[in-house]
């Protein structure tokens, strides 16, 4: 599914996955799945366009202008994995990115946040400060927590190994394998220990080769998640929000929501800011700022009406979906 922007290449990834698995259980000889496209890429008809990317991973400058060619996740890849590590045919999948209906008409919405974001730093003698993002979801089969770390300066994700949850000590351990990055460049292994306090991971970790130690210290990121609707006072069911999904994985915020007037798909926002528990975005019409508390988002939404007929403002209050972690 090609998008600009990302809307539903999740939920789209999933139907994809659970119509072979159909053929698969009425006989077809299915022999594998290829997904189509790793990367954004050039394509024959389209060129560089937007409009054209298919990427697990997208390549905002595309054409190569700046010369990096930065890749940043998408919440597509995060389904895929979801779906190879839990399978398709449990609710485990559908619940955290949606599905979309047999017929391509709708979009069933997920019900579930997919994981949580957390976002911070460690302490390194010779190299200085890392900044490293954390994204911890729970495995839908055992609820044990799962997850990857990403080294901001290298933009590298790395798989977590063993990760361990000791509820009654409120700690956490995980280890990662190197990974090398580049000939000269590589992420040695590390084990991580740290103590969860205030929404607040710290603690100490240590490389297994050339015996680096220090401290690392990570926050949640209190927006990211999906949010649903609570409680509003909006005069009409085409500017209320039913669900609201808030994207911050690798610093680039993005949002979507579904309104209550049952459109059959997300509506993509034009501009998202967070700035800790804060935030501001704007969807065509609607602008809304508010903040989050605990686990509660409060917005004040403002309309504008187009053609001089008015505008008006409302509160709508939402609660964050269940993230399945126990912490």
């Amino acid at each position: 599914m090609p998008e600009a922007r990302e809307r539903n290449r999740a939920a789209y990834i999933v139907s994809h996955l659970a119509q072979v698995r159909r053929a698969k259980l009425e006989g077809v000889n299915v022999k594998g799945y290829i997904h189509w496209s790793l990367i954004d890429n050039w394509e024959w008809h389209e060129g560089y366009r937007p409009q054209a990317r298919f990427g697990l991973f997208s390549i905002p400058d595309l054409d190569g202008t700046n010369g990096a060619l930065p890749r940043r996740m998408t919440e597509g890849a995060l389904a895929l994995q979801c779906a190879i590590s839990e399978g398709i045919s449990g609710p485990g999948t559908i619940d955290r990115f949606g599905i979309i209906t047999d017929d391509g008409a709708r979009l069933t919405r997920p019900v579930r946040s997919a994981g949580t974001v957390w976002r911070g730093q460690l302490a390194h003698p010779v190299t200085g400060t890392i900044p490293i993002t954390l994204y911890l979801s729970a495995a839908p089969s055992c609820g044990c927590p799962c997850g990857m770390i990403f080294y901001e300066k290298e933009r590298q994700w790395v798989r977590l190994n063993d990760v361990r949850w000791d509820m009654r000590a409120g700690t956490i351990d995980f280890t990662h394998d190197s990974l090398s990055v580049s000939a000269a460049l590589a992420i040695p292994a590390r084990q991580y220990h740290g103590t969860l306090a205030n929404a607040v991971f710290s603690g100490a970790y240590h490389e297994d080769s050339g015996g680096v130690a220090d401290t690392w210290s990570i926050a949640r990121e209190p927006l990211h998640g999906l949010w649903r609707r609570k409680q509003s006072d909006a005069p009409n069911p085409v500017f209320d929000i039913e669900s609201l999904l808030i994207h911050n994985l690798e610093g680039e915020p993005s949002a979507r929501s579904i309104y209550r007037s049952g459109q059959p798909s997300w509506s993509v926002a034009d501009s998202v800011v967070l700035n800790g528990n804060t935030m501001t975005m704007q969807f065509g019409l609607l602008t809304a700022e508010g903040q989050v508390t605990g686990d509660t988002l409060t917005l004040i939404i403002g309309v504008a009406l187009p053609l001089g007929a008015g505008n008006f403002t409302f509160t709508w209050t939402a609660s964050r979906s269940r993230d399945g972690l126990p912490f």
